[in-house]
Formats: structure tokens, sequence, C-alpha cells
């Protein structure tokens, strides 16, 4: 290298402020389709209970978006990384034979994983699909770091789902996930009235980490869930009773009922509590019986 070539190097490092080459947060190695087809993916037992760190990069096995669903019509059939596990048919459980699965993924440089989670049947038929724009988000706090979770409640003896499918959710990417600056999490704590701030945001990344976490469903832990739903706080007692704040049931029992049995049948039973939180706050406490005798039955 001669003397020349020395000076355009130290000046373009100056110039850049990095002493090295910026490394693509994009993939680093071609990527290529692993299996001809979903049933030649390799594949991991969950267990009740279980824990993993899944990190999805550029050298996790990659297939056919198409391969994943049977129905899409697309002209840009992108490879996505996958992750596959297979469901347990049974949990040794006394009290019940259901089992969660807790899906969490961090916030870090203002970038979340596009996570998705599919359940799919023998035939790769998707049964339900978990994006995580629909995840609860959790800012930071005492409690733990920024992160996006979801819990799924799943029963081995009626689901029809045998594989657990971690992908990236491609429509996500390009989009951002709204957060909570710090300072608006302290003042909403502390009830102050806090400084205003730019809108924070992460954005979706093709690649990243979901933790997933299995652990046994007990009945106890139904109910424990079930009565957070009657717990109201005196600020929204206070609204409540104040008739000018109400805003009538635009749908009736019938409604949600219907949409119960629907999250029922497809073993959603976090689904079918959010539904009987929704019925209750809209004055249909019956929801909450409705679904414990199901449960029961």
């Amino acid at each position: 290298m001669n003397v020349k070539t020395l000076i355009i190097s130290a000046l373009t490092m100056a110039l850049t402020g990095c002493s090295t080459a910026p490394v693509s947060t994009q993939s680093l190695t071609p990527r290529v389709s692993c299996c001809n087809d979903v049933h030649s993916v390799d594949k991991t037992a969950l267990t009740v209970p279980f824990h993993q760190e899944v990190i999805l990069t550029s050298h996790t096995q990659h297939i056919p978006l198409s391969m994943l669903n049977k129905d899409l019509v697309t002209t840009d059939d992108a490879l996505v990384p996958v992750i596959v596990y297979e469901l347990p048919g049974t949990v040794n459980n006394s009290q019940s034979d259901l089992f969660s699965v807790l899906l969490r993924s961090y916030i870090a440089n203002d970038q979340v994983f596009a996570a998705k989670v599919l359940f799919m049947d023998s035939e790769w038929q998707i049964i339900d699909q978990h994006n995580i724009d629909s995840y609860k988000y959790y800012p930071t706090s005492l409690k733990g770091l920024e992160r996006v979770e979801k819990i799924i409640t799943l029963s081995p003896k009626t689901t029809r789902a045998k594989f657990m499918v971690v992908t990236t959710d491609v429509e996500l990417l390009g989009h951002t996930l709204p957060r909570k600056h710090p300072e608006e999490v302290y003042a909403e704590q502390n009830n102050v009235i806090g400084q205003k701030h730019l809108p924070l945001t992460a954005q979706y990344s093709d690649y990243g980490r979901i933790d997933i976490t299995t652990s046994e469903f007990s009945n106890s832990a139904l109910l424990s869930m079930l009565a957070e739903f009657t717990k109201t706080s005196p600020q929204r007692a206070e609204t409540d009773t104040d008739p000018t704040s109400k805003h009538p049931d635009k749908h009736g029992w019938a409604h949600y009922q219907s949409r119960i049995d629907q999250a029922l049948a497809s073993n959603n039973i976090s689904e079918a509590a959010n539904i009987v939180q929704e019925a209750g706050k809209a004055g249909h406490p019956q929801a909450k019986d409705y679904l414990l005798q199901h449960l029961a039955d």
C-alpha cells in the first residue's frame, strides 16, 4: 500500500468517525432454502417446563414463505428464517391438561424482532398465528427491561396444533412499534405532569431474539387471571359512575358468547379470558361464569 492510499484511508476514517468499516445489520451470507418442503425442516421437541432464547440470524435455516402458507399468492416468494417445535402430546399436570407458552422479545438499539409464531396441524396448515404487533408492550421499569410479550394457553388433548413455528413477519418490516419514554412512564406512575417528548418508536427487524418459556397452567392461575378482571381502580370507578362518560354497548351478549366459543374452539384460553374482560366492561358479567363452566366440562 503506497503513501497516497494510506492518506486516503486515514482521511476516510476521520471523516466517518469510525475506526472500522460499519457492519450491515442485514444478512452477512447469501440465504438459500434449506429444504425442499416444510416437512424436512429441523425440529425441536417442546417440553413442559421449557425455556430457550431463540436467536434468528442469516445462518438460521430458511425456507420460502409460501411453504408456511399454501394459500399465499405472491410474485416475491421471500426466504424467511424458521425454527420449528413439536408440541407435546400430554402434560404431566394434576390440576389441568393446559400449559402456557410465554413469548417475549426485548427492545434494544431502537429495534425489535418482527417475530411471527404460527401453530400448525399435522398437514402443516395454519391453525392460529400471533404477530408481535399484538403482544403487550412493557416499558423500561423496575419490573424489567423494555419488551413485548404474550402468553398463549394450549391443551394437548383438544388442540389440533402439532407444530409451533417461529419466523419473521415480513409484512411488519419497514414499520415501527410505538414506545413510551422513561420520563413518561415515571410521570404516569407518580401521577405528575411530565415533559413532552418526540414520539419514541422501535424499528421492526428481520432478525433478532425471542424467548420461549413453557409452564404448567393450573386452575388457580386461571381463577387469579379472571379475578383481575373484577378489580377496578378508583379513578375508573368514578368514571364509570358518571352517566356522561358511559358509552352504550354496541354488541349484545350473543356477540361476546360467539367470540368466546371461537377462542375455546381454537384452544386459545388467554384470548377467551381477554374477551371475558371485554364483555364484563360492556356490562355482561355472565361471561366469566360462562367461561368457567366450559372449562369445567
